[in-house]
Parts: structure tokens; C-alpha cells; sequence
């Protein structure tokens, strides 16, 4: 059974810009690593899993998350991982508002 990785973007990129880079990785049952690498778009993180998926295949996919929290609040697993982090760590006290103009995603 081969295992596929995929760390999806942030952002799937608009008219003029380039979307960000996915991650990607496939792996055998034995742990070696078999192709890694970069894609962009969803196009073309579609046709990289269709190239190394298999009907024996599992898909990780760790994906943006569009969020409904007010502008300035964090949600309670985002609190409590700041509190368990190092206070000179930024990305422990990101906060994912629904307003951020960060946010991203695409519907699949």
C-alpha cells in the first residue's frame, strides 16, 4: 500500500498571480520515500496524486481551514496551542479570523 502526503497552499493563486507551492510525497509501506516535491495549483496536485495513487493507496492531505471566528478572536485549539508554545514563537499565536485577507482555499 503506497502512502501519498500532501500539504496543500494557502492560496490557489488568481489572474496575474501564481498559486502557492504544495507539498507532495509518496511513500512505500517500507518507508522509503519514492517521489517529493513541489506543485502548483489544484490541476496539477490533482494530476500528481493521479500519477502515484493506486486503488491500494491512502492520501494525508493537511488543507487550509476557512474559519467563521470573528475578526481579532482565535478558536479554543488556537488559544491553547499558544499557551503551550514558546512566547517567541509567532506562528504559535496566529489567529485564523473569517476577515483575515489571508485566507484561502478552493472548494473541491
Amino acid at each position: 500500500m503506497r502512502l501519498l502526503g500532501i500539504d496543500l497552499a494557502w492560496k490557489d493563486g488568481s489572474e496575474g498571480k501564481l498559486a502557492n507551492e504544495t507539498g507532495v510525497v509518496a511513500l512505500e509501506p517500507s518507508g522509503e520515500i519514492v517521489a517529493a516535491g513541489w506543485t502548483v495549483g489544484i490541476e496539477e496536485t490533482f494530476e500528481w496524486i493521479s500519477g502515484w495513487a493506486s486503488e491500494e493507496t491512502i492520501a494525508f492531505v493537511d488543507a487550509p481551514l476557512v474559519v467563521t471566528n470573528p475578526p481579532g478572536t482565535q478558536r479554543r485549539c488556537e488559544r491553547d496551542v499558544g499557551r503551550r508554545e514558546q512566547r517567541g514563537d509567532e506562528r504559535a499565536r496566529r489567529r485564523s479570523p473569517a476577515g483575515a485577507t489571508r485566507s484561502g482555499g478552493v472548494e473541491v
